[in-house]
């Protein structure tokens, strides 16, 4: 793709704008892939990376060099006269302070106390499996095994793909928050912080639901369960301290 091919997929009037701003990156299950110009993108970039990785890298680097010196050019900035800053000393003292907050330092706890349960616990998952099918042929229970197994799978598939994004959102909306000191554009800010605090919000919900789930169907499993559902509850309520309005907050296409 050249940085025409992409102006004109960019000018579909499919594609709805902007829309990939909005989202949880879970393609697989977005409604929008057919309408998202950055879908689009990246699934050629795959296909191309299966032939020849270092080649797809090179082109996208390359895309991107040339979109921006043609916006550069349409607002009559020269390129090369932008210097970078020496000194971004600021940017990473920031950037501790973000770690240091309470609600970074809960949801890396939640990382933490998760994850070593998903690395520790997959026989758990494998006993429950085999039980289930156990009792489907022993006529003891009735239910399908298979729509149990969908489920325990959809709810470990859910605890996965947030694990680490809860985290990435928070920092995110604190980072923008940040730049609204220095950014003029006040509805702008408003949606970008609120944006990413929805997001990790919806982590955090499907995430406890998901937990909800395998507490429901692993009972030796309680206990830990019980734990790693009050910190990433505490993440939430913390998450909603914070950003107030982005519970509320309607995101484009999307809520």
């Amino acid at each position: 793709m050249d940085i025409d091919d992409l102006l004109n997929q960019a000018s579909d009037p499919n594609n709805l704008p902007g829309v990939y701003n909005y989202c949880d990156r879970w393609c697989e299950r977005c409604p929008f892939t057919d309408r998202c110009l950055n879908y689009t993108m990246s699934e050629e970039m795959i296909n191309k990376a299966d032939d020849d990785p270092l080649a797809a890298v090179k082109d996208a680097l390359t895309l991107a060099s040339e979109l921006i010196k043609k916006i550069a050019k349409e607002e009559g900035i020269d390129i090369d006269e932008i210097t970078a800053e020496d000194d971004d000393s600021d940017d990473n003292n920031f950037e501790e302070e973000i770690e240091n907050k309470p609600l970074s330092r809960e949801a890396m706890k939640y990382i933490h106390v998760a994850g070593e349960w998903l690395k520790n616990n997959y026989g758990s998952l494998q006993r429950r499996g085999k039980e289930l099918i156990k009792n489907y042929e022993m006529g003891i229970d009735d239910s399908n095994p298979d729509e149990t197994a969908d489920k325990l799978k959809d709810a470990l598939e859910n605890i996965q793909w947030y694990l680490y994004f809860i985290k990435v959102k928070i920092a995110r909306a604190y980072f923008t928050q940040e730049d609204s000191l220095i950014d003029d554009d006040e509805e702008f800010t408003f949606e970008q912080v609120n944006t990413a605090a929805k997001l990790a919000l919806i982590g955090c919900n499907r995430s406890i639901k998901a937990w909800e789930y395998l507490l429901s169907e692993i009972e030796e499993e309680e206990d830990n369960f019980i734990d790693i559902l009050l910190v990433i509850t505490r993440v939430r309520n913390m998450l909603n301290d914070e950003f107030p309005e982005a519970k509320n907050f309607k995101r484009p296409y999307f809520d």
